[in-house]
Protein backbone atom coordinates (compact mmCIF):
# COMPACT_ATOMS: atom_id res chain seq x y z
CA UNK A 1 0.00 0.00 0.00
CA UNK A 2 1.47 3.15 -1.07
CA UNK A 3 1.88 5.76 1.86
CA UNK A 4 0.34 9.23 2.26
CA UNK A 5 0.19 12.17 -0.13
CA UNK A 6 1.25 15.17 1.04
CA UNK A 7 -1.29 16.67 0.84
CA UNK A 8 -2.62 14.05 3.85
CA UNK A 9 0.26 15.07 5.60
CA UNK A 10 -0.40 18.09 6.03
CA UNK A 11 -3.95 17.76 6.08
CA UNK A 12 -3.09 15.17 8.78
CA UNK A 13 -0.77 17.50 10.86
CA UNK A 14 -2.53 20.72 10.99
CA UNK A 15 -5.62 18.71 12.30
CA UNK A 16 -3.69 17.42 14.70
CA UNK A 17 -1.62 20.85 15.87
CA UNK A 18 -4.92 22.64 15.70
CA UNK A 19 -6.85 19.78 18.04
CA UNK A 20 -3.52 20.49 20.20
CA UNK A 21 -3.25 23.93 20.62
CA UNK A 22 -7.58 24.17 21.34
CA UNK A 23 -7.70 21.31 23.97
CA UNK A 24 -4.46 22.83 25.70
CA UNK A 25 -6.75 26.11 26.00
CA UNK A 26 -9.71 24.62 27.21
CA UNK A 27 -8.02 22.66 29.71
CA UNK A 28 -6.30 25.58 31.49
CA UNK A 29 -10.10 27.47 31.61
CA UNK A 30 -11.52 23.93 32.49
CA UNK A 31 -8.90 24.04 35.57
CA UNK A 32 -10.29 27.05 36.66
CA UNK A 33 -13.64 25.82 35.91
CA UNK A 34 -13.77 23.11 38.13
CA UNK A 35 -11.78 25.08 40.97
CA UNK A 36 -14.45 27.31 40.89
CA UNK A 37 -17.66 24.80 41.32
CA UNK A 38 -15.35 22.95 43.53
CA UNK A 39 -15.06 26.38 45.67
CA UNK A 40 -18.85 26.76 45.26
CA UNK A 41 -19.80 23.13 46.61
CA UNK A 42 -16.94 23.45 49.67
CA UNK A 43 -18.28 26.82 50.52
CA UNK A 44 -21.98 25.79 50.47
CA UNK A 45 -21.43 22.48 52.31
CA UNK A 46 -21.33 23.88 55.60
CA UNK A 47 -23.87 26.29 55.41
CA UNK A 48 -26.85 23.70 53.74
CA UNK A 49 -29.03 24.72 56.42
CA UNK A 50 -29.09 28.20 55.94
CA UNK A 51 -28.95 28.34 52.09
CA UNK A 52 -31.76 26.08 52.47
CA UNK A 53 -33.63 28.41 54.62
CA UNK A 54 -32.92 31.23 51.95
CA UNK A 55 -33.62 29.86 48.89
CA UNK A 56 -35.90 26.09 49.91
CA UNK A 57 -34.47 22.59 50.13
CA UNK A 58 -35.55 21.28 46.70
CA UNK A 59 -34.08 24.46 45.30
CA UNK A 60 -30.89 23.62 47.61
CA UNK A 61 -31.02 20.08 46.32
CA UNK A 62 -31.30 21.40 42.52
CA UNK A 63 -28.52 23.29 42.85
CA UNK A 64 -25.95 21.14 44.40
CA UNK A 65 -27.36 18.48 41.65
CA UNK A 66 -26.43 20.81 39.12
CA UNK A 67 -23.00 21.76 40.26
CA UNK A 68 -21.89 18.61 40.86
CA UNK A 69 -23.01 17.37 37.35
CA UNK A 70 -20.41 20.33 36.69
CA UNK A 71 -17.64 18.84 38.66
CA UNK A 72 -18.23 15.44 37.49
CA UNK A 73 -18.22 16.40 33.30
CA UNK A 74 -15.09 18.63 33.97
CA UNK A 75 -13.48 15.61 35.39
CA UNK A 76 -14.56 14.00 31.83
CA UNK A 77 -13.42 17.26 29.91
CA UNK A 78 -9.98 16.81 31.23
CA UNK A 79 -9.53 13.29 30.84
CA UNK A 80 -10.89 13.89 27.43
CA UNK A 81 -7.57 16.33 26.81
CA UNK A 82 -4.84 13.82 28.06
CA UNK A 83 -6.64 11.14 25.00
CA UNK A 84 -6.07 14.67 22.33
CA UNK A 85 -2.92 15.52 23.91
CA UNK A 86 -1.70 11.65 23.36
CA UNK A 87 -3.03 11.48 20.32
CA UNK A 88 -1.91 14.75 18.92
CA UNK A 89 1.70 14.09 20.43
CA UNK A 90 2.20 10.23 19.12
CA UNK A 91 3.22 10.77 15.68
CA UNK A 92 5.78 13.85 16.81
CA UNK A 93 7.17 11.18 19.29
CA UNK A 94 7.44 8.60 16.81
CA UNK A 95 9.37 10.97 14.36
CA UNK A 96 11.96 11.49 16.88
CA UNK A 97 12.83 8.04 17.69
CA UNK A 98 12.59 6.74 13.95
CA UNK A 99 15.94 6.74 13.14
CA UNK A 100 16.58 4.62 15.82
CA UNK A 101 13.91 2.53 14.71
CA UNK A 102 15.05 2.23 11.24
CA UNK A 103 18.83 0.96 12.58
CA UNK A 104 17.23 -1.87 14.29
CA UNK A 105 15.30 -2.71 11.40
CA UNK A 106 18.84 -2.06 9.21
CA UNK A 107 20.62 -4.33 12.34
CA UNK A 108 17.90 -7.50 11.60
CA UNK A 109 17.91 -6.99 7.83
CA UNK A 110 14.29 -7.56 7.57
CA UNK A 111 11.36 -4.86 7.64
CA UNK A 112 9.41 -4.83 10.13
CA UNK A 113 6.31 -7.48 10.82
CA UNK A 114 3.40 -5.02 11.18
CA UNK A 115 0.98 -8.16 12.89
CA UNK A 116 3.55 -8.46 15.14
CA UNK A 117 3.72 -5.00 15.82
CA UNK A 118 -0.05 -4.38 16.33
CA UNK A 119 -0.08 -7.36 18.60
CA UNK A 120 2.48 -5.60 20.89
CA UNK A 121 1.02 -2.20 20.63
CA UNK A 122 -2.64 -4.05 21.52
CA UNK A 123 -1.07 -5.86 24.73
CA UNK A 124 -0.37 -2.06 26.55
CA UNK A 125 -3.42 -0.42 25.48
CA UNK A 126 -6.90 -1.09 27.86
CA UNK A 127 -10.46 0.58 26.65
CA UNK A 128 -10.77 2.93 25.08
CA UNK A 129 -7.36 3.69 23.89
CA UNK A 130 -7.13 -0.38 22.33
CA UNK A 131 -10.45 0.79 20.58
CA UNK A 132 -9.31 3.93 19.10
CA UNK A 133 -5.95 2.22 18.69
CA UNK A 134 -7.69 -0.64 16.38
CA UNK A 135 -10.15 1.97 14.50
CA UNK A 136 -7.06 3.97 13.41
CA UNK A 137 -5.53 0.55 12.01
CA UNK A 138 -8.39 -0.32 10.04
CA UNK A 139 -8.61 3.52 8.53
CA UNK A 140 -4.68 3.49 8.09
CA UNK A 141 -5.41 0.09 6.39
CA UNK A 142 -8.18 1.26 3.83
CA UNK A 143 -5.11 4.10 3.14
CA UNK A 144 -7.11 6.82 5.25
CA UNK A 145 -3.83 8.65 6.33
CA UNK A 146 -5.46 11.64 8.16
CA UNK A 147 -7.64 9.52 10.34
CA UNK A 148 -5.89 10.28 13.21
CA UNK A 149 -5.76 14.05 13.02
CA UNK A 150 -9.58 14.27 11.98
CA UNK A 151 -9.98 11.93 15.32
CA UNK A 152 -8.18 14.34 17.40
CA UNK A 153 -9.43 17.44 16.29
CA UNK A 154 -13.37 15.71 16.58
CA UNK A 155 -12.52 14.90 19.77
CA UNK A 156 -11.40 18.42 20.82
CA UNK A 157 -14.68 19.55 19.67
CA UNK A 158 -17.14 17.38 21.37
CA UNK A 159 -14.03 18.86 24.39
CA UNK A 160 -15.31 22.38 23.43
CA UNK A 161 -18.94 21.78 23.58
CA UNK A 162 -18.84 19.65 26.86
CA UNK A 163 -17.40 22.38 28.55
CA UNK A 164 -19.99 24.38 26.95
CA UNK A 165 -22.85 22.22 28.99
CA UNK A 166 -20.82 22.73 31.94
CA UNK A 167 -21.00 26.23 32.03
CA UNK A 168 -24.48 25.70 31.24
CA UNK A 169 -25.10 23.57 34.44
CA UNK A 170 -22.92 26.10 36.62
CA UNK A 171 -24.80 28.97 35.09
CA UNK A 172 -28.32 27.45 35.45
CA UNK A 173 -27.14 26.62 39.07
CA UNK A 174 -26.34 30.43 39.60
CA UNK A 175 -30.01 31.29 38.31
CA UNK A 176 -31.75 28.88 40.44
CA UNK A 177 -30.44 29.72 43.26
CA UNK A 178 -31.41 33.78 42.62
CA UNK A 179 -34.48 32.50 41.88
CA UNK A 180 -35.38 31.00 44.78
CA UNK A 181 -34.34 33.94 47.00
CA UNK A 182 -36.82 35.38 49.37
CA UNK A 183 -36.20 38.20 50.07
Amino acid sequence: MPGPTPEQTLANRALEATAKVVSTAILDFEKWLVAGYGAAIGLAVPKLSEIAGAIGTGRLQVVMLLLSLAVFLSVFVLLLGTQIAAGANTGDEIRKVMPEILETVKRAERGIDMAAWRSEQEKGLWWPAIAGFRWAMRRTDAGDWVAPGRLVAKLSQLQAYLMIVQIFLGASAGVVAANGVKL
